[in-house]
Order: structure tokens, then sequence, then C-alpha cells
């Protein structure tokens, strides 16, 4: 299918979501600093072939409480088939030694099969492995029991309005992981009831309901969801995004005590189309020097 054709469906896709929904909005750095490897090419070939350009953003930020860590967070994979893309995938992956793993849901999409997901959990690295659900999981999933049968085979746990604790360094972390906020269930108060009070990572998928998780003791929340636009126009921005973004496009954002992180994420919604938004895997370093 030709770009124009692509382009054609990104119209369609209006009524799911905003055009231009934060005009000339600057993308955030995390509060000590963010940095990755430059993307140059002519506007062509950067539409035709963006999507590939894969980028490892390094994200650092000191947090009260927190042992140094160092956490990987990828989010929106939407896997599909053993094709190139995945091969793609496996290659940026394969290797990486963080301390935890974290998935911020739409993991697959429709036409996925379960051998992709099968290849790319079994070369992630033997450490704490979180992942939770987005919209796409409800809609071509299936029973969910049995999504979650699938990761936890591959030793990774799936929090849906639940919690859990890592210890890392001598210190304990909770891991909350909230339900879809638009496919699924999520209630933010009542999972955050009589949370420990202790260091706290939230992972959840749709950005625009992070004012609901300004909960102590949450620090942190990492979410995906809008691509980061995935089309990003000089001046204007984010061409379009899903609901459930709201002004948490792409980048850092703070409430108080609270900070959010919205991964571009790896995948691609609509059309394998991204311009001046590359996909991107995300390292955030909690107190660890640059």
């Amino acid at each position: 299918m030709s770009v124009f054709h692509h382009l054609n469906i990104m119209r369609k896709a209006r009524k799911h979501g905003s055009l231009f929904p934060a005009v000339g909005q600057v993308v955030r750095s995390a509060p000590n600093g963010t940095s990755s490897a430059p993307t140059q090419g002519s506007w062509w070939r950067r539409l035709r072939e963006e999507s590939r350009w894969f980028r490892h953003t390094q994200h650092h930020i000191q947090l009260p409480r927190w042992p140094g860590i160092h956490i990987l967070h990828l989010t929106d994979l939407h896997l599909r088939t053993n094709d190139d893309f995945l091969e793609r995938i496996i290659l940026e992956l394969e290797g990486l030694t963080p301390d935890i793993i974290v998935i911020t849901g739409d993991m697959i999409t429709k036409g996925w099969e379960r051998s992709a997901v099968e290849r790319l959990l079994a070369i992630l690295p033997d450490v704490p492995k979180f992942a939770i659900l987005g919209n796409w999981e409800y809609w071509v999933a299936g029973d969910l029991t049995e999504w979650r049968t699938l990761l936890e085979q591959h030793q990774v746990q799936l929090l849906v309005d639940e919690w859990t604790t890592v210890t890392h360094n001598d210190s304990e972390i909770t891991i909350i992981g909230t339900d879809d906020h638009l496919a699924g269930n999520s209630n933010p108060s009542k999972l955050c009831a009589d949370l420990p009070n202790q260091p706290t990572l939230c992972l959840t998928h749709s950005p625009a309901h992070f004012n609901r998780l300004c909960i102590q003791p949450i620090d942190l929340v990492l979410a995906g969801h809008a691509h980061g636009g995935q089309i990003r126009l000089p001046k204007l921005g984010a061409l379009w995004v899903p609901r459930g973004t709201k002004q948490y496009i792409a980048g850092w954002f703070q409430q108080g005590t609270h900070h959010l992180f919205v991964s571009r994420g790896m995948g691609w919604s609509v059309a394998p189309l991204r311009w001046h938004c590359p996909p991107e895997i995300a390292h955030i370093w909690v107190n660890i020097p640059k």
C-alpha cells in the first residue's frame, strides 16, 4: 500500500482521537536529562523508513528513598507475526542488562500470533519483569486468563489493577499495574488504598489518567498509548493522538512530587508510518549518575 493510502487511513482515524492535540508542545526531558542518538534524513526517507529507526533513550531522574535502579520501559510493541519488524525488535533488545523490565500495554495488535510473542519474551533477560494490559490486549487477546498464563510461562507477571513488590539492592519497591482505562475497568483509588509507604512505581497504559494517579506514595508513573503522535509536524507537534492521551503525548510531566513519563513506544498503529517521532526503547535510570 502507498504512503498516501496510509495517510487516508489516518484521516479516517480522526473520530477515534484528536487532531493537533497540543500545537507547539515541546517534548520535555527527564528532570536530570534525556539523551538519544540523533535522527536525520530527508522527509521522504523518514516517512518511508522511520518506523524502523529504533532509538534507545536514556532518562535520568532522582527520586528520594529509591535505590539506584535501571528500568527498561517497553510499550506499544504491536506485535503481529514472525516478520522483519519482530526481527528488528529482537536485535535491539538482545543483550540488554536492566535491573527490571516493565511493559505498559499493547504488546499485540490485530492479527497477532502467539509464536511472535513467545519469540520476543524468550530473549528478554532473566530479571524481574512486569506487564499490564492495553486496549489491544482486550480487543484481540481473547481469554485474558490465557494471556496471563502465556506471560507467566516466560516469567512476566501481569498486573491488572494489582500491585506487588520487588527487592533491589536491599530496598523494596512497590510495583502497581492499572487495568486499561479505555477497555478495562480501573479503579485507582481502590487500587492505591493501603499501599506500603515505600518507593512506588505505577504502570498504566493511557496517560490521560495521570491526575488520578497522583496519589501517595506513587513517585513515578510510566505510560505509552499515544506513540508520541507517531507523525509530528514542525511547530504543530503531533498530528493525531488516540483517546486517552490528553496533553500527555510524549516525554516527562510532573505534578508535585509525582512524575509521569510517556514513551513513544516501539510499534505503530493505523499505518506503518512515523515522522520526526522514531520508535523508542526507554531506559529509566533512577539515582544513577550519567
